[in-house]
């Protein structure tokens, strides 16, 4: 049974076992609490770990990926799954790196709002030699 206050609140009614609210009003006095006050507190925290886990569980079936296009400048997007939605979260472009250089890494955050990178390039002078035989 369900009943509205004016509040927004709402009264429930369970049925436990009398031995489980026996033992529940000796924790509840324990913590200078009602039982009232501690089954809501109990239920307040699962929602809230279950709203947690349903954000994570989103951000987590997100993928991100990681491009580099033809200027050298690296493209990080979220891939959302099933519906497949792309989302430009950064794009890094440093002036003077060449598109092909020796090793451009990014590491992201797991929620895409951070990253670190690091590059190295090797310069290096190509001759062609005519003639040789």
């Amino acid at each position: 049974m369900v009943t509205a206050k004016g509040n927004g609140k709402q009264n429930g009614t369970i049925r436990l076992e009398r031995k489980t609210i026996q033992k529940a009003k000796i924790i509840a006095a324990q913590r200078s609490t009602s039982l009232s006050a501690l089954l809501r507190h109990q239920i307040e925290l699962l929602v809230g770990e279950e709203e947690i886990y349903e954000r994570t569980k989103r951000q987590a079936l997100a993928l991100l990926v990681q491009r580099q296009d033809q200027n050298g400048a690296v493209e990080i997007w979220r891939v959302e799954s099933p519906s497949a939605k792309r989302t430009l979260l950064h794009r890094i472009a440093l002036p003077g790196v060449p598109a092909i250089s020796n090793g451009f890494n990014v590491t992201v955050s797991h929620d895409g709002k951070s990253y670190a990178y690091q590059y190295h390039s090797i310069n290096s002078t190509k001759f062609l030699v005519r003639g040789l035989r």
